[in-house]
């Protein structure tokens, strides 16, 4: 029988620290953006549309996914 670590949301936000990703909600909705800063409650997302910049604050419970947008090769 094989143990296998389950990575925390945080973990997870953590290592995609200054990388765009594609954030997935407990509601179905998605949101792309860079990963600015990670405590044990909440990250905070900056989001681009056009030339405007958002910083979004995302509570890690409403998260229920948090993917690379793209992979670095």
């Amino acid at each position: 029988m094989s143990y296998r670590r389950r990575i925390s949301m945080y973990d997870r936000a953590r290592r995609l620290l200054n990388r765009d990703v594609i954030i997935v909600l407990r509601d179905g909705r998605e949101v792309e953006g860079v990963i600015l800063h990670v405590n044990n409650r909440c990250l905070v997302l900056r989001i681009c549309r056009g030339s405007v910049f958002l910083r979004v604050k995302i509570p890690l419970d409403r998260i229920r996914e948090i993917i690379p947008a793209y992979d670095e090769e």
